[in-house]
């Protein structure tokens, strides 16, 4: 599953600056990249609506594009 940039700039997990996977976070854990999900930014598609479910719903194949919620952000309000 995609992640959004924006729902891990909270975490230590991102490196913010280059706004990938954090080596120093993998290295600590002994995780590889290989393991973390793939980071997407906000307005990008992510994938498609698949055939099956466009029909159920009757609609097109259209495109996935992630939101991001900053559930932290949301809670300060």
């Amino acid at each position: 599953m995609p992640l959004i940039c924006q729902t891990v700039f909270g975490t230590l997990w991102l490196d913010v600056e280059k706004r990938q996977w954090s080596t120093k976070m993998l290295n600590a854990t002994g995780l590889t990249l290989e393991q973390m999900p793939a980071l997407f930014e906000g307005s990008e598609i992510t994938g498609h609506l698949s055939a099956d479910i466009a029909k159920q719903w009757g609609m097109n194949e259209v495109p996935v594009i992630p939101v991001a919620v900053i559930t932290q952000q949301a809670l300060q309000v």
